[in-house]
C-alpha cells in the first residue's frame, strides 16, 4: 500500500454545532446547525492506552482503549447566547443567570483543519456535552501598547451515539471520492451529521439507431433511485460533470427512448436528484437511423 505524503496542519475554522434532539434506537436526530465563527485553537483531549491482562503466569492478552474523547476550544470569546446553548440555561434580559445544576443538552460537532498542501481535513463528533474552562476572566488593558487579545475556553466531553456506538468521523480532503468538490462536501457537512462523502456514479449508457431517420434509441442499464431521473446533453466530447453539479439546463431523458443526434456525436447522461443535482454519469458515441 502506497501512502500519500504527509502534510503538517496550518489552520482551524468552520466549527459548527448541532443540536442532538433525539438519540434513539431507530437514529440520531439532530437541530438546525449553529456556524460558531471566531476559532483560534482546538485541541484535542482524547487519550488511549493499552492494558495487559495477565493469566496463564505471563501477558495474555493486551487490550487498547480511548477514554476523554472530545476537544477543548478557544475562541474569540463565547456570548452568553451561546452559553446557554451549551449549557442549557435560559437567557434572562439578553444575559445568562446560573444558580444550580443545569441539564446540559448533547451537541454534534464538526470543523475543518487546514493542512500545508491547501487542503482540508474534516472532522465531526457526534455527541457530547460542554462545560466552561474559562468565559468570565479578563486581564487590564495596558495604558501604553497594544492590548493583548483575550481568549474564552470551553470543553466539549464526547461519548458514543446509543444507537450505533459512534462517536466520530475524520475524512482529508485528498481523499474524497473522484468528483465530489470541497464546495459540494461542505454544504452537506456543515449542515448534516449523517452525511458521507460520496463520488459520482457511473451510468452504462448505449445507443443504437432509432425508429426515424436522424434518430438515435438511448438505453440507461441501471434504474434511476427514487425521486431520481435521467438528463442529457449532446456535444463533439463528453460533458465534463462533477459530483452535485446542477443540470437545471439538461433535457430530460426516458431511458429506451429516441433522442435527436447525428451519429459520431458524443451523447451524455447524467442521473440527477429532484433538484438537478448530479449523482451519476455515463456517455456513449451516437448511432443515428441514416436511411
Amino acid at each position: 500500500m502506497s501512502l500519500k505524503k504527509p502534510h503538517p496542519t496550518i489552520g482551524v475554522d468552520n466549527y459548527t454545532f448541532f443540536p442532538l434532539t433525539s438519540d434513539a434506537a431507530e437514529g440520531a436526530v439532530y437541530g438546525t446547525a449553529v456556524a460558531f465563527p471566531g476559532t483560534v485553537e482546538i485541541s484535542p483531549t482524547d487519550n488511549a492506552d493499552n492494558y495487559t491482562f495477565d493469566a496463564d503466569n505471563g501477558a495474555y492478552e493486551t487490550l487498547a482503549y480511548i477514554e476523554s474523547m472530545g476537544h477543548e476550544i478557544t475562541n474569540a470569546d463565547i456570548p452568553p447566547e451561546v452559553e446557554a446553548q451549551w449549557r442549557g440555561l435560559t437567557l434572562k434580559n439578553g444575559g445568562v443567570e446560573y444558580g444550580g445544576n443545569a441539564n446540559a443538552p448533547y451537541f454534534g460537532v464538526a470543523w475543518r483543519i487546514l493542512k500545508a498542501d491547501n487542503t482540508y481535513r474534516y472532522i465531526r463528533y457526534y455527541k457530547g456535552k460542554y462545560a466552561f474552562a474559562s468565559h468570565v476572566g479578563g486581564q487590564t488593558k495596558p495604558s501604553e501598547g497594544a492590548p493583548e487579545a483575550q481568549t474564552a475556553q470551553a470543553t466539549y466531553s464526547a461519548v458514543k451515539r446509543d444507537f450505533d456506538d459512534k462517536a466520530y468521523y475524520v475524512v482529508d480532503e485528498a481523499d474524497f471520492p473522484t468528483g465530489l468538490t470541497r464546495e459540494a462536501f461542505e454544504a452537506s457537512f456543515f449542515s448534516d451529521m449523517s452525511y458521507y462523502p460520496e463520488g459520482l456514479g457511473t451510468l452504462t449508457v448505449t445507443s443504437v439507431a432509432g425508429t426515424n431517420v436522424g434518430d438515435t434509441t438511448i438505453t440507461v442499464a441501471e434504474t434511476a433511485g427514487t425521486g431520481n431521473s435521467f438528463v442529457y446533453k449532446v456535444g463533439d466530447t463528453a460533458e465534463s460533470v462533477t459530483y452535485e453539479q446542477d443540470l437545471t439546463s439538461w433535457t430530460a431523458l426516458t431511458s429506451g427512448s429516441d433522442v435527436t443526434a447525428a451519429t459520431g456525436k458524443i451523447i451524455t447522461v447524467a442521473e440527477v436528484t429532484s433538484s438537478k443535482k448530479a449523482v451519476k454519469v455515463g456517455s456513449a458515441t451516437v448511432t443515428a437511423k441514416s436511411v
